[in-house]
């Protein structure tokens, strides 16, 4: 009987062993769900799952990738300097507008007046603001470009020139009218007008004004700009 009982009990270990055995197989059998340590400094490391894998940058919206920013970076902004001492980052786009110009001129003289191709030209009106002031340009999509003044610019110019014949010429502003306005194209910086230094930088090219005002049964002939400046010409003939 005491054989008997130990047989039974060395079974039994031999039956407990061998299960442990299997537990532990099964356990090593069990993939590591601890995270992969993050790899530093220099030297070779393993891929990753993502290594190599295609990815689609999203571009960065620099000036350059827009047309309008491009166009007020590499040309009006350079225009609008001469014209009023600003720095670039004080310039702001406020309004743009999609125009089909009915010729090279931008739609800033009458057609009869163009002296430049006439041609339909896709374009826009872009509206710039510099200290609190707006400036307005006409631009076809290639760059081209001219300076259309300020909102209220022609009224501007009126006033100076009246301005003028009242403080200069001593005529009372009442008997002031504005008999004629033409829209044109100056080639230079001098309005069509002889310089003092015989010099005319073609900068200040670009659409004016052309005012008759009268007074007195006289006319007095002023040439404008389109940023306030009038410059008196001469008395034209009755």
């Amino acid at each position: 009987m005491l054989a008997g009982m130990r047989g039974a009990f060395i079974t039994g270990l031999l039956a407990l062993a061998l299960a442990g055995g299997a537990c532990q197989s099964d356990e090593e059998a069990t993939p590591s769900t601890s995270p992969t340590p993050t790899v530093t400094g220099k030297g070779p490391r393993s891929p990753t799952p993502t290594d190599g894998a295609e990815s689609t940058p999203t571009p960065a919206r620099t000036p350059n990738s827009d047309p309008i920013l491009r166009l007020v970076d590499e040309v009006l902004f350079r225009d609008l300097n001469l014209r009023i001492t600003v720095a670039r980052e004080q310039i702001e786009v406020v309004m743009v507008e999609e125009h089909e110009w009915p010729d090279r001129c931008l739609g800033l003289v009458p057609p009869e007046s163009c002296l430049l191709p006439i041609e339909p030209v896709s374009g826009y009106r872009i509206t710039l603001r510099a200290n609190a002031e707006d400036y307005i340009y006409h631009t076809s999509r290639e760059g081209g470009y001219l300076f259309a003044g300020t909102p209220g610019g022609l009224n501007t110019v009126l006033e100076r020139a009246k301005y003028y014949l009242v403080h200069e010429a001593g005529i009372d502003a009442g008997q002031i009218e504005v008999a004629r306005v033409e829209e044109i194209i100056w080639q230079s910086a001098c309005m069509g007008l002889p310089s003092g230094d015989g010099q005319c930088p073609p900068t200040g090219a670009g659409p004016g004004y052309r005012i008759t005002l009268r007074a007195g049964g006289q006319d007095y002939l002023f040439h404008a700009d389109r940023m306030g400046s009038a410059k008196r010409v001469h008395n034209t003939p009755d």
